[in-house]
């Protein structure tokens, strides 16, 4: 597989990584402040109000959904580093992340399930990938699924990737009685606890209602800048994934069974978007990640020999999107 010359490459390493970060910061900024024209997030979790209600001082949300994403792209790094899901080092998909996640003023302006969200997924992540083969995996499965229904109080998303990512368990561990029953006792033990300490009533558990982008009466209120950025980046997404997947997939049995996790995870936050219209901005900083994914396996697998022309028109394009959403 090509990867030498691809990470020797300045946007592909510390150098670009630190761009990255000052575009994150420099986005935020401008973006300090701005209020959407339609409020897009879910207003509750599954039995407590949702993370975007917590009230704090504006510049503290501001400078928290800041260090969040930050983190975020650290602890992604950090799994790369790990567990090797892309051959080689490289910080382009952390580097992507930050710049697609900051080019986006409906994310930064203030924390909320956006950060909150791409955080505990990627928590939740890394302690099943730390169980890949493992034949005692239900404590990590436990906590893997406890963390995500802890989620679910307060977002309802993470009950909706819940699903899912019974699914992914099957590329790490052999579904067995014993860990099927940690997962169900996961999902179950953080509602059992909150409803016997007396934290909520049976009545404060509400189902999700999903609102679909085909009968969305706000779409309209949408700016066409937002809309086409996170189009340009599915499709992208979608391509890459295609052309990478024979190569991808021909790496050994651990790699293949990270990455399909991560392909999973790509079409389950697409097709949530699209159907959960509503909140689909909780989803979109998980999905650039994923976008960033794709690319870094593209460029690792494809010669390319305008890489550096390729990488500056698709920054200059962000940018001009950018821009276009802040002042429309």
């Amino acid at each position: 597989m090509r990867t030498s010359s691809f990470n020797n490459r300045p946007y592909a390493d510390k150098p670009g990584y630190l761009v990255a970060v000052i575009l994150l910061l420099v986005f935020s900024i401008m973006g300090y402040g701005f209020e959407p024209p339609v409020a897009l997030q879910s207003d509750y979790g599954i039995c407590f109000p949702s993370i975007n209600g917590w009230q704090m001082p504006v510049f503290l949300s501001w400078m928290l959904n800041f260090l969040t994403l930050g983190i975020c792209s650290v602890i992604a790094l950090w799994l790369n580093s790990v567990f090797r899901f892309i051959h080689d080092h490289t910080m382009l998909f952390a580097s992507i992340f930050l710049v697609l996640t900051g080019a986006n003023p409906w994310l930064t302006c203030g924390f909320g399930s956006p950060a909150a969200f791409t955080l505990v997924m990627l928590i939740g992540t890394a302690i099943l990938f730390a169980h890949h083969g493992s034949r005692n995996a239900s404590t990590g499965l436990f906590l893997a699924f406890s963390t995500f229904a802890i989620g679910s109080m307060f977002e309802y998303a993470f009950a909706l990737m819940i699903p899912i990512y019974i699914i992914a368990s099957m590329y790490i561990v052999e579904l067995r009685i014993k860990q099927l029953t940690a997962i169900i006792l996961g999902i179950i033990s953080p509602y059992w606890i909150a409803l016997g300490f007396g934290l909520i009533e049976p009545s404060d558990i509400r189902m999700p209602d999903l609102n679909s982008i085909f009968f969305a009466g706000f779409i309209d209120r949408i700016p066409l800048s937002i809309m086409l950025s996170v189009a340009l980046a599915s499709l992208l997404t979608l391509m890459m994934a295609l052309n990478n997947a024979l190569k991808v997939f021909a790496s050994n049995s651990q790699t293949r069974a990270y990455n399909s996790i991560f392909n999973l995870v790509a079409v389950a936050l697409f097709w949530y978007m699209l159907f959960d219209f509503s909140n689909f901005t909780t989803y979109l900083p998980l999905f650039f990640l994923m976008t960033g994914i794709q690319t870094s396996h593209f460029f690792n697998i494809t010669p390319i020999r305008h890489a550096s022309l390729f990488i500056g028109s698709a920054l200059a394009i962000v940018i001009t999107l950018f821009c276009l959403s802040l002042y429309a």
